[in-house]
């Protein structure tokens, strides 16, 4: 006869599903990702709802003000080509593709468009789907 209490002991998934909520919730790695996800769908509300306030946040472009915490988004149509290469999955020569891509045809879309006119593979994009935004090019402010 099979005791509950050794399957426990024997299957970390079973054990792990046994926690209790206050273990999950004080789990630092777990918090840490939660709390990205959440500034990545405020940062992507106030794209939508005010995108001057987006451009003076600079919301998707790493490394120009990074006193408002997007979460970790990247802006496809803003960003360089050493920030795209920098993506996981990405190498140089993907980050060029792009950059072709999207002067080419006025900005890109999605992350269908990154794979249809820039030959990035469906798993990095299936990877990276949480983190990029592709806002229109013609949102741009005017360089000052």
């Amino acid at each position: 006869m099979v005791l509950v209490d050794d399957v426990l002991r024997s299957d970390p998934l079973i054990a792990l599903a046994g926690a209790t909520r206050n273990d999950i919730a004080t789990d630092p790695v777990l918090t840490a990702i939660v709390e990205r996800r959440e500034r990545r769908r405020l940062a992507r509300e106030i794209v939508e709802r005010d995108p001057a306030l987006a451009d003076d946040l600079f919301i998707g472009q790493p490394g120009h003000d990074d006193r408002f915490d997007d979460g970790g988004l990247i802006d496809v149509n803003r960003v360089d080509v050493t920030v795209l290469a920098a993506l996981p999955g990405f190498d140089p020569d993907m980050a060029s593709r792009v950059v072709a891509a999207r002067e080419r045809f006025d900005g890109l879309r999605s992350t269908a468009d990154l794979v249809v006119y820039a030959d990035v593979p469906t798993e990095v994009t299936g990877q990276l789907a949480d983190r990029l935004l592709f806002r229109p090019l013609d949102d741009m402010p005017p360089h000052t």
